[in-house]
């Protein structure tokens, strides 16, 4: 299947912090312990995808995300635990954050 280039968009820088959802762990099936905590392979995907990574304070990286075909905004981001999803504060719930990972995850891999 041919990856839906457009998709996702990005938004303004930190428009997605928020409260965190999950880690990569928790969203990619298959993943190890080791593989789910390392920055820069994901970052490196994320990086050709999107350009270059918002600063953002105690974090490795960060990118605010919309799904245009879900309506959910979130954040992609690698702090003390690793990379993980976010949601933003008083925008979807934990539920559809959640759902929007695991599909962003495929996403990447199309």
């Amino acid at each position: 299947m041919k990856r839906d280039i457009d998709r996702y968009e990005r938004l303004p820088k930190a428009h997605a912090e928020g409260a965190t959802v999950a880690n990569r762990l928790h969203v990619k099936p298959g993943l190890t312990g080791l593989q789910s905590v390392q920055d820069e392979p994901f970052l490196s995907t994320l990086r050709r995808t999107f350009g270059d990574p918002d600063e953002r304070l105690g974090a490795v990286f960060s990118y605010s995300l919309r799904d245009k075909r879900r309506g959910t905004e979130f954040e992609v981001y690698s702090g003390s635990s690793g990379p993980s999803y976010g949601r933003h504060t008083g925008n979807g719930s934990t539920a559809d954050v959640l759902q929007a990972a695991v599909e962003f995850e495929r996403w990447l891999e199309e």
